[in-house]
């Protein structure tokens, strides 16, 4: 069952019937107190009318024809030649039901004297101030608890919705931090790498130009070396065709050689004297290569020079050796 002022459902104890219509209502939606209604609570049970059914007009069995009741004031006035005012003045002004006052007759437009005055007392025609007064009231109660429940309801909401939005504003907040944070780092990251690329392009940079550096001084050196390789060949000779001996001596070999083609050679003018090819353990058909070099070419060239001139008559046995030497030098 549901309350006709509010259409929310009606407890036992809070339930208010009207006796008329039999519609519910909450006591406290009529305005009622809480002492007021426990003190009359069986009157208002018993006999308790809602505001609509206690506003209507009661009319006479004879007369229903929704003729306004301000007309038939008018008419009781101009038949008793009085004016509204006067009529009205100091009147009690009431609804009342008078069909237990009056007299049905046998014809329908014969009504009794006693009914007729009851209907047009000025007490009948107007409804009584209480129920005004509990209409307004129940009204401005009705009224009252909607904007009630309207701004409790309104700051419910306002109050979860803005809770729910600080809750989120908060989580945005830390994510927009945590976002920095992370920016922040990366940042620091981007700048490292940055400068440490920048490290690595000037070591880059100082290698290469070292590796040219390195590069051109290796070709120096290697055509120096060539150079110096190509000047010290110049100072050397090769004797070919000298008999191989076990306990030969290659510098006195040189000197006996130099003897024989006439040409001066001081014991320091031999450098160095060997032969060019690993030593052999059984005897070949033709003896290693002797590389001589001397400390002046001066003396290289007479060598070459007299070698050529006795090239026809050197052999082995003017060395004291036993093989054929032609064309040693």
């Amino acid at each position: 069952m549901n309350c006709e002022a509010c259409r929310t459902s009606v407890s036992i104890k809070e339930l208010l019937k009207c006796y008329a219509c039999r519609k519910a209502f909450h006591y406290r939606c009529l305005n009622i107190t809480d002492a007021e209604y426990t003190s009359r609570i069986d009157e208002l049970k018993n006999g308790w009318r809602c505001p609509p059914c206690s506003n209507i007009t009661r009319r006479t069995y004879k007369e229903r024809d929704s003729t306004p009741v301000r007309a038939r004031l008018d008419t009781l006035l101009d038949e008793t030649h009085m004016s509204c005012d006067e009529s009205l003045t100091g009147a009690s002004i009431s609804f009342i039901d008078t069909q237990s006052d009056s007299k049905m007759v046998a014809g329908d437009d014969q009504v009794s004297a006693s009914s007729k005055a009851n209907v047009l007392r000025p007490e009948a025609i107007t409804r009584e101030p209480s129920s005004f007064t509990l209409d307004t009231k129940m009204r401005d109660g009705i009224l009252n608890g909607i904007r009630s429940d309207i701004s409790k309801l309104v700051r419910e909401v306002l109050s979860t919705e803005l809770k729910l939005l600080q809750d989120k504003v908060h989580s945005l907040e830390e994510a927009m931090n945590f976002a920095d944070l992370e920016r922040a780092d990366l940042k620091k990251q981007i700048n490292k790498s940055e400068e440490d690329l920048k490290k690595l392009k000037h070591e880059n940079t100082f290698l290469s130009q070292t590796c040219k550096d390195l590069n051109s001084r290796i070709t120096g050196l290697e055509r120096e070396t060539l150079q110096q390789q190509q000047w010290a060949r110049l100072q050397n000779i090769e004797i070919v065709g000298v008999p191989e001996d076990k306990n030969e001596c290659l510098p006195d070999v040189i000197k006996k050689l130099a003897t024989h083609l006439n040409v001066e050679l001081q014991a320091d003018d031999v450098e160095f004297a060997h032969r060019v090819q690993p030593k052999r353990t059984a005897p070949a058909r033709r003896p290693r290569t002797i590389v001589v070099r001397l400390r002046r070419r001066i003396v290289k060239d007479t060598l070459i020079a007299a070698a050529r001139k006795s090239r026809k008559t050197l052999t082995s046995e003017c060395i004291g050796t036993v093989s054929t030497c032609s064309n040693a030098l």
